[in-house]
């Protein structure tokens, strides 16, 4: 009896825990959407009303907002070193910045990357990101809140990394996982190869919520490939795991499949390169972020009979199929 008692203790105290969680990035994602600030505003051509990315960063102080308008930059690497600013972009739009964030306590939204990078306290929502990193940190705590991504990437992490209502559909691994606290709720995963790959080399301590996780090779593997998740059951062999919620595992079924833009020799081009790739899974970094078309974005738009629809698992999108704050539709 009393054993029956801490048994449901300890799972009444593992949910309560997730929902305080999942309620406090709901609370940070709202405030990173109202917070405003003295504009400046940065153009792929500088001209008297606007800055070049360069400059305008050079000039941001705490509390600014930087409003990156799309289009191709020259310089397309845009290093941020001031703390808590905010970076924007024009929702829908692609914009070739690559950013890379070293500053803390930063606020990225409404914006259309190739590639986004930091080492710190960061939070993004209503945003994709073709292909996110975050490098050696142990103390950063990111909330990443209504995002679609290509491709994730934790080299090191140590203290709160949140997927909330986010959608990741990726060629290649969805994510990469060499370290840390990760928590996925209420999104998706959906990877023509493995949908988490685990580094052997350290333990992950990963949660999932209810969410959709799909991988037509599998749900996870360490990088050895010896331990594989062929289940939900089965990330208990790669990775310190606790399960928060109803996961599915079916296919989930998109308005423009990923897997269909393969040729029939298992050739396919990645986003607007000409690059052929031999083999799937092996697009690449350079390829993945580059990918720009509008068309794109029906890989992320969940058809109404797919699995997770109803549930409403993945980013809230415009009719587009860009991520727009729920209240905005």
């Amino acid at each position: 009896m009393r054993r029956s008692i801490r048994v449901f203790l300890l799972a009444v105290s593992c949910l309560t825990g997730a929902g305080t969680a999942f309620a406090a990035g709901e609370k940070e994602a709202k405030t990173a959407r109202t917070k405003t600030g003295t504009v400046i505003k940065c153009a792929p051509e500088a001209n008297a009303e606007v800055k070049s990315a360069t400059e305008a960063a050079g000039l941001l102080k705490k509390g600014m907002v930087l409003q990156i308008s799309p289009g191709t930059y020259t310089n397309d690497v845009l290093a941020i070193n001031t703390d808590g600013v905010i970076i924007e972009g024009e929702p829908g739009k692609f914009c070739s910045i690559r950013l890379s964030i070293h500053s803390k306590g930063c606020v990225v939204r409404n914006i259309w990357l190739p590639s986004l990078s930091h080492v710190n306290d960061l939070t993004v929502v209503d945003s994709i990101i073709n292909y996110y990193e975050i490098d050696t940190s142990s103390k950063a705590d990111v909330l990443l809140d209504n995002c679609c991504f290509r491709n994730i990437n934790v080299n090191y992490y140590n203290k709160k990394l949140l997927f909330n209502n986010c959608t990741i559909c990726s060629f290649e691994d969805g994510m990469d996982l060499y370290g840390g606290a990760i928590t996925v709720n209420k999104s998706i995963v959906y990877s023509l190869d493995t949908a988490f790959k685990i580094g052997s080399w350290d333990r992950v301590k990963l949660t999932i919520g209810e969410s959709l996780i799909f991988g037509k090779s599998s749900l996870g593997a360490d990088t050895s490939q010896k331990n594989v998740a062929l289940d939900v059951k089965g990330f208990k062999n790669i990775c310190n795991f606790t399960k928060k919620g109803n996961i599915l595992t079916a296919k989930p079924l998109f308005e423009s499949d990923i897997a269909e833009e393969l040729a029939a020799d298992g050739t396919r081009a990645c986003g607007t390169t000409t690059t052929v790739i031999r083999r799937a899974g092996s697009c690449g970094i350079a390829s993945i972020s580059s990918y720009s078309s509008e068309d794109n974005l029906k890989n992320f738009i969940l058809k109404p009979d797919s699995p997770g629809k109803k549930e409403d698992y993945g980013a809230f999108l415009s009719e587009a199929g860009f991520p727009i704050p729920r209240d905005a539709k």
